[in-house]
């Protein structure tokens, strides 16, 4: 919920990413992201069966080796973040609360939202 909220903050078409959830093959996105989020899905969903031509078809579609680097870095931290998230049993946060939080990064970032790790002018930190 809380993500969804973000997108949507930054101007993602509210409902698209149920739809992608719900049948990414229909939903309405580029052909060549397309092709990326196939290739995150199946990273997500079935990692032992990812091969060299999982990756080639996101190079022929046009995407770098460095947005694929980036693609798996993302993918491999949501899984983490969800098994942090589901083995200590935290509670998901009420859409209301998620998209009042969700206004806060899209005027402040992220980092901003925690002053403890906000850069001061000097590189130094609180």
């Amino acid at each position: 919920v809380a993500h969804s909220e973000v997108a949507y903050a930054w101007g993602i078409a509210e409902g698209l990413l149920d739809q992608l959830l719900d049948d990414p093959d229909t939903a309405p996105v580029e052909p060549k992201l397309r092709v990326l989020l196939a290739y995150v899905r199946k990273l997500a969903v079935t990692p032992g069966e990812m091969t060299q031509a999982d990756a080639d078809a996101v190079f022929e579609a046009g995407w770098s080796e460095h947005a694929l680097h980036d693609a798996i870095a993302v993918t491999a931290r949501a899984a983490f973040m969800q098994r942090l998230v589901e083995g200590h049993g935290f509670v998901p946060m009420r859409r209301e609360t998620a998209r009042k939080h969700a206004a806060k990064r899209v005027e402040l970032g992220y980092v901003n939202l925690y002053p403890k790790f906000a850069k001061h002018g000097d590189g130094s930190r609180s």
